[in-house]
């Protein structure tokens, strides 16, 4: 019995050491505020006063940011409705890609079209999984290749109540956001902004400045 404890113990020892390297890995690292992706060998300013989450080197989502303290519309404030606001987020997205960035983009907009890839990456671009309005696009040549960025709101509607009372009132607004889409070496990369679009002059500052920030080996 004792023998067959101790072999039962030690083949979970060996599973827990061979397997904690590869749970241990991450997408990049983060040093004197810039992030490094280990895989995709591109690096980008972390925006001060951002807090930061890397992904796994194994998946498309690279690495979160959301800010840490931020400003809040008129009808967010005071009483705990500032949980309603949307809290300002970016998330960076890396995958294969055969097509240019052009079709790309024009397949993540299209309600027709369909794929694996799409439906994941609909899920991480919360500004135009719904309805939207694009402000803005425009294409550039970033560090030799094609890119496209867009500047876009979504309207929403959303009940809000102060904490400990039952009445709510129906407040309207838009959220706005950016992104940035290129196609380099078989991948496309792509950086995903969300804000409440009362800020938006504010946060287009803070996404250019990013992207500016941008540089592959």
């Amino acid at each position: 019995m004792k023998k067959s404890y101790s072999l039962i113990m030690a083949i979970i020892l060996a599973l827990c050491l061979i397997s904690a390297p590869v749970m241990a890995k991450k997408a990049g690292e983060i040093k004197d505020k810039v992030y490094t992706d280990k895989d995709y060998k591109f690096s980008m300013q972390i925006p001060e006063g951002w807090s930061t989450k890397i992904g796994k080197d194994n998946r498309p989502d690279r690495m979160a940011l959301d800010e840490k303290s931020y400003p809040y519309p008129q009808h967010f404030q005071g009483g705990g409705k500032e949980d309603y606001a949307q809290i300002p987020m970016m998330i960076v997205l890396v995958d294969t890609c055969s097509i240019p960035v052009d079709k790309f983009l024009e397949n993540l907009l299209d309600s027709k079209y369909k794929s694996g890839q799409k439906k994941y990456f609909m899920k991480k671009l919360r500004l135009i999984s719904k309805t939207h309005e694009i402000l803005k696009q425009k294409d550039i040549t970033f560090h030799k290749a094609k890119a496209i960025q867009i500047e876009a709101r979504q309207a929403y509607s959303i009940e809000v109540a102060e904490r400990g009372s039952d009445r709510a009132d129906v407040v309207s607004d838009f959220k706005g956001g950016a992104m940035f889409l290129t196609v380099r070496d078989g991948k496309i990369f792509v950086f995903h902004m969300i804000y409440e679009y009362t800020y938006n002059m504010q946060y287009q500052d803070t996404f250019n400045r990013l992207i500016s920030s941008l540089k592959f080996e």
